[in-house]
């Protein structure tokens, strides 16, 4: 590893100690099978909640914009294990609930951090922390793939990707962690 990835490393992990601090959404267990998500300090944001089931079926989409929080109802919902994914544009916050006949338990929960990408007029910039998973960095235009980075066994990539020798015209840029993939458009 290189002093460039791990000083990368240090200042995201400061970074993101810094906004630790602030207060992530929770989600608390109701009576009659209801839960409340509390967004805490992210109650500011546009804020997005998807519930899926252990087949990745999503059941509900709903987006919170200017609320501190919401009490959702599953009472016409199954026994089993769902995950209820909170989510804005830095963050997803996974929770595991177990439903039963009666109530809803939390058991688990997971947070990933989403890249931030930063676009220019010749070039983009890519910053994310790995959290242990390959990152897939993909540009391509309607007639095809123009090129695609890994990145394995990295903390952290921080790189900037110089589109000065592509032709002109619409690019696509994903950038894909796990299961989160963000993709984005720019215009050279």
């Amino acid at each position: 590893m290189n002093i460039k990835n791990i000083l990368t490393a240090l200042t995201l992990l400061v970074g993101l100690n810094l906004s630790a601090s602030a207060i992530e959404p929770t989600i608390t267990s109701g009576a009659n099978k209801t839960f409340t998500v509390d967004l805490a300090d992210w109650a500011a944001y546009d804020v997005d909640v998807q519930i899926t089931d252990l087949y990745e079926r999503i059941l509900l989409i709903d987006n919170i914009e200017g609320a501190k929080g919401k009490i959702y109802n599953l009472k016409n919902l199954e026994t089993g294990v769902y995950t209820v994914a909170i989510s804005n544009s830095t963050k997803i916050i996974n929770t595991t609930i177990k439903v039963s006949n009666i109530d809803i338990i939390v058991t688990g929960k997971e947070v990933v951090y989403r890249p931030m990408v930063n676009l220019g007029k010749e070039h983009f910039d890519v910053n994310i922390l790995t959290q242990g998973k390959p990152v897939f960095v993909s540009v391509y235009n309607e007639d095809n793939k123009v090129f695609t980075a890994t990145y394995t066994d990295t903390l952290a990539v921080n790189e900037r990707f110089v589109l000065t020798q592509l032709p002109a015209g619409e690019y696509t840029i994903s950038v894909s962690k796990g299961a989160d993939v963000m993709k984005y458009t720019i215009v050279k």
